[in-house]
């Protein structure tokens, strides 16, 4: 399978019109204010989505092989440093291709322009613009040449591309000693330690995360349940510190194209809500893991990407 790829997509800079006037019945001049907008919009599922497609196809026509279970996305995206508006575009272009929970990007200013049309005068007035897949930009560029105006032309945008790998598994390791921690294990976002028994008797517990590229095998969700009775499918997080068993219940719902990639503990002395968790930047949470039995509050949070 081919995991990594370069693509072409397409854009396209035109002008639109801002306004005509008309001042040829008149003898006098006359002056008209505007309020124009320069702006930036991108939105990153349209772009992801954009890409993807492209990708296939591209690998398709190259005769390069594909794997229908994978889902490609965007590693970086520029276009030619020599374009005159290269470093506008090519710093949209860098927030759109960050994995975010925030779906769209955008950045607005207004100004208020005058323009004087003559006596017996005609005026009409473009703004620049650039429209890709999912992004559009209004430059604060302006002419009133009509036959400039008329102009537009393609612009290329170089997509570097790899099939993305999601989490198929969330594998429990245990040790006796810290220092055997597995290199790969789910560290805590705040530099904590990520034992999931610290603090209690037993052994050392580490999760380690198997990923796929595969989108069918991939987690779309993961509940922690607490129980009495022993589970002989999942593996204790409790292992050797007595009373409850605690588990992680994988979920894979195939029908749901927002898929775990990125995992990591969150350790704290106070509750964590599913607010604190969205607002810290990530798209899920399990509840307490130490639920029950005291110490601090432990929930293992992800991020997901949608599989294309």
């Amino acid at each position: 399978m081919t995991t990594e790829a370069k693509i072409k997509l397409k854009a396209v800079v035109y002008w639109e019109l801002v306004f005509d006037y008309d001042n040829s019945s008149n003898t006098g001049e006359i002056t008209q204010s505007y309020t124009v907008k320069i702006s930036q919009t991108s939105t990153r599922s349209t772009f992801a989505s954009e890409v993807s497609t492209t990708t296939i196809d591209t690998l398709t026509k190259n005769n390069q092989e594909v794997d229908v279970g994978a889902s490609y996305g965007a590693i970086s995206a520029n276009v030619s440093a020599s374009w005159e508006h290269s470093e506008e575009v090519n710093n949209m272009l860098e927030k759109t291709t960050q994995t975010s929970t925030e779906d769209t990007y955008t950045v607005e200013t207004e100004e208020t322009r005058s323009y004087t049309i003559g006596p017996g005068g005609m005026l009409s007035l473009f703004q620049k613009h650039f429209s890709g897949p999912g992004m559009h930009v209004a430059f604060d560029v302006f002419t009133t040449d009509l036959e400039l105006a008329k102009e537009r032309t393609e612009i290329d945008i170089d997509v570097d591309v790899e099939a993305i790998r999601f989490v198929r598994e969330i594998r429990v390791v245990y040790t006796d000693i810290m220092s055997e921690a597995p290199g790969d294990h789910v560290r805590e976002i705040n530099g904590k330690n990520p034992d999931i028994n610290y603090g209690f008797n037993g052994k050392f517990v580490w999760l380690v995360p198997e990923q796929t590229r595969k989108t069918a095998q991939a987690l779309t969700n993961v509940e922690f349940v607490s129980q009495a009775e022993s589970d002989d499918r999942y593996w204790d997080l409790a292992a050797g510190a007595g009373g409850s068993n605690r588990y992680l219940i994988p979920v894979y719902d195939t029908n749901n194209k927002d898929k775990i990639y990125e995992l990591a503990l969150w350790r704290s002395d106070s509750y964590i809500t599913h607010d604190k968790v969205k607002a810290a930047g990530w798209s899920g949470t399990t509840g307490d893991i130490n639920s029950g039995r005291g110490g601090t509050y432990l929930n293992l949070v992800w991020n997901t990407r949608h599989a294309y």
